[in-house]
């Protein structure tokens, strides 16, 4: 069910990346694990993953998720979706972002408002980085993550 919410949502917004930072700010993103709420709900990183039919070699779609997944399945509880530079920088997150909230209980996407996606390091299998993104009080994580590269299903 996720990966087709998260191939509908790559869909509906388009091809649309992360605005580039200006290069003298930077974001200040906790230096533990990404964690914080979704709808409201306390939420912690378990596992990030890219979804090998929507990734490019300059940008992965991820889902990263509070459960146990992989590459077999990608879905399964409430997660974070979202395109990923594959290289080294940071970029701010918009309204016209492709960054989604999504509620495994309701089914429902929420787009992030702001924020901010750093990379810190990127291989051929798995891109470190660290991000912080919002809504309101109800939606609004921060932390660092890794997503591991699928390669095909």
């Amino acid at each position: 069910m996720t990966r087709k919410i998260a191939i509908l949502t790559a869909a509906a917004l388009g091809l649309m990346g992360c605005e580039p930072r200006d290069e003298g700010v930077k974001a200040e993103i906790p230096d533990e694990p990404l964690s914080g709420t979704i709808d409201g709900a306390p939420w912690s990183y378990h596992l990030g993953l890219s979804d090998p039919f929507l990734a490019s070699d300059d940008e992965w779609f991820v889902h990263v998720s509070d459960q146990d997944i992989d590459c077999d399945r990608i879905d399964g509880g409430s997660a974070l979706l979202f395109r990923l530079p594959a290289h080294e920088g940071e970029w701010e997150i918009t309204d016209r972002d492709e960054f989604v909230f999504y509620v495994q209980a309701t089914g429902q996407s929420h787009q992030a408002l702001e924020g901010v996606i750093r990379v810190d390091r990127v291989t051929n299998d798995h891109i470190d980085g660290a991000l912080m993104a919002r809504i309101d009080d109800a939606f609004d994580v921060a932390g660092t993550f890794t997503v591991l590269r699928c390669t095909g299903i």
